[in-house]
């Protein structure tokens, strides 16, 4: 939400909240005890414009708040992401390392999905597998056809997918579907927008961001009260100025008693 259409919700916020003042003043030509009517339209009318303009703005605060974070900050931020084996790896680790902010980009982790297998297969892969390529670090193994391997940093993903491909056929006749390298990069705070920007150029899927920035909103949104208590408070805000308006006259006359009061004690001073 950008800040024109930010100010705009308020702004029409607030001219019901006028709606409730000008209505309230109305009232008492009318009657004394139309105070439960003010009360009333007030309620409602708070209600209304909190749940309307005011609501979709105070769930956008968090993401306002990431904004000012990334634009002023001078933090790192790391952010994870997947890329399809399709992409030349060298080519876009190259490409994407150039990008302003771009402090460190490196690959570790593959998923490879296959044609199912039975539990005596997967044992076999789970027991070959360190055999098979030297620089797999860590697997997991799932019969439904699923090989997620961890791999020393830097080592090109495409030669452990083509070595792991090769050896499922030949030993097992079992073919590989597609695959995904995982692609960890630092970035400078303020230039996030350029390098997400260059990844989604790119059609990569961002999974996470990790960094100060991402904690310090994720703490903004678990202090943050529940939407329905902020469309409540909106409420007898409405509340709040319908009774204001109701009583103006007498909230006048007690403010100049008061203001004239001081001005005596001053001069008796």
């Amino acid at each position: 939400m950008n800040i024109f259409f930010t100010l705009l919700m308020i702004g029409l916020f607030l001219l019901l909240i006028a709606f409730v003042f000008s209505i309230s003043l109305l009232t008492p030509l009318v009657g004394k005890n139309n105070i439960f009517v003010v009360v009333i339209i007030g309620f409602i009318v708070g209600i209304v414009g909190g749940a309307f303009f005011i609501s979709p703005v105070y769930d956008d605060i968090p993401d306002m708040a990431r904004d000012v974070l990334y634009s002023f900050g001078t933090n790192e931020e790391v952010i994870h992401c997947n890329v399809s084996t399709r992409v030349n790896v060298s080519s876009f680790m190259d490409n994407i390392s150039k990008v302003d902010g771009v402090k460190e980009i490196y690959t570790r982790g593959i998923v490879v999905k296959t044609d199912p297998f039975d539990d005596n297969r997967a044992k076999i892969i789970k027991d070959r597998l360190p055999y098979i390529d030297g620089n797999i670090t860590s697997w997991k193994v799932d019969k439904k056809g699923e090989i997620i391997l961890e791999t020393k940093r830097d080592y090109d993903p495409q030669e452990a997918i083509n070595v792991l491909g090769e050896w499922l056929m030949y030993t097992g006749e079992i073919n590989l579907k597609y695959s995904i390298f995982q692609v960890h990069m630092t970035v400078l705070s303020s230039d996030i927008t350029n390098v997400t920007n260059a990844l989604s150029e790119n059609e990569v899927v961002i999974t996470s961001i990790d960094g100060p920035v991402e904690d310090t909103v994720s703490t903004i949104e678990k202090t943050l009260p529940d939407n329905s208590n902020i469309i409540l408070v909106c409420g007898f805000i409405g509340v709040l100025v319908g009774v204001i308006g109701f009583f103006i006259d007498k909230i006048l006359f007690l403010f100049k008693r008061f203001r004239r009061k001081i001005k005596s004690n001053i001069k008796k001073k």
